[in-house]
C-alpha cells in the first residue's frame, strides 16, 4: 500500500475560512491537517468550513479532532461546518452519536450562507 497524501487547500470568503479537503485523514495525515488547522483556530470567533468533497476517509483520531475544534469554535463563538460530506462518512459520524454536535450542510454555497 501506497503512502496517503492529503491535498489541504485555504481560502478565506468574507468571514467564513474554506479548508478543501482531497484525499484521507489518517494516521499518516493527521498531523498535516492539524498544522493546517489548528493556526485558523487563534483567530478571534473563528468561521471554519470544511469541505470535504475529496475526503475519502477519516480514522477515529481525525473524527476526535473535529470535534474538538467544533467546542473550541464555539466556546469563541465562531463555528465549524461540514459540507459535501460523503454518505459513508455521514452515515458513520451518525453511527457514533456526533451527528448531533457537528454541523452538516448539503453544499459549500449553503453552508456559505448559512455561516454569515
Amino acid at each position: 500500500m501506497g503512502e496517503w497524501v492529503l491535498d489541504i487547500a485555504v481560502e478565506q470568503i468574507d468571514k467564513v475560512t474554506v479548508v478543501s479537503l482531497s484525499g484521507p485523514i489518517g494516521t499518516s495525515t493527521l498531523e498535516k491537517f492539524k498544522q493546517e488547522v489548528d493556526p485558523l483556530l487563534r483567530k478571534a470567533a473563528p468561521h471554519i468550513l470544511l469541505d470535504c468533497a475529496g475526503l475519502s476517509y477519516i480514522n477515529s483520531k481525525g473524527l476526535a479532532l473535529l470535534t474538538n475544534y467544533h467546542r473550541r469554535c464555539y466556546a469563541d463563538r465562531g463555528r465549524l461546518g461540514l459540507c459535501n460530506v460523503n454518505d459513508r462518512l455521514a452515515k458513520t459520524i451518525e453511527l457514533l452519536k456526533l451527528g448531533s454536535i457537528l454541523k452538516f450542510y448539503g453544499s459549500r454555497d449553503e453552508a456559505l450562507i448559512a455561516m454569515k
